[in-house]
């Protein structure tokens, strides 16, 4: 079995994010779900979340102004950050991954999609 990880699901969708944090849960991961930008930035050097999956369109901070916050923050070990979001333009993509983003994902992400992320973590 592959070892627990500490996961941060950020969706301004509290059901959707809620939803993902069961399934994770159920994984057996220790997983905190948020619906605001601002709740990642008071969170993240507390929690310390080795992967965060994070919506992009979010209405208080979207999600690449999140992502560029958490890389500057300069954490160690930095956070494998997966965008998973509805927005499918290469220049969405682009801004995603200038902002600090690892990858790039569209919804819905399904749990293969997931599981493939989560075994980077365990080769890193």
């Amino acid at each position: 079995m592959a070892p627990a990880h500490r996961i941060l699901v950020v969706d301004d969708n509290a059901d959707l994010a809620h939803s993902c944090k069961i399934l994770l849960e159920t994984m057996g991961h220790e997983v905190r779900a948020l619906t605001t930008g601002r709740e990642v930035i008071a969170t993240i050097s507390e929690f310390r979340p080795e992967i965060v999956f994070m919506d992009i369109g979010m209405p208080d901070m979207d999600g690449n102004q999140v992502a560029a916050a958490i890389r500057a923050a300069a954490l160690e070990p930095q956070p494998l950050l997966v965008a998973v979001t509805g927005y499918g333009r290469n220049s969405d993509r682009k801004a995603a991954m200038k902002a600090g983003f690892d990858r790039y994902e569209l919804k819905p992400l399904a749990v293969k999609q997931i599981e493939i992320l989560l075994s980077e973590l365990d080769s890193r």
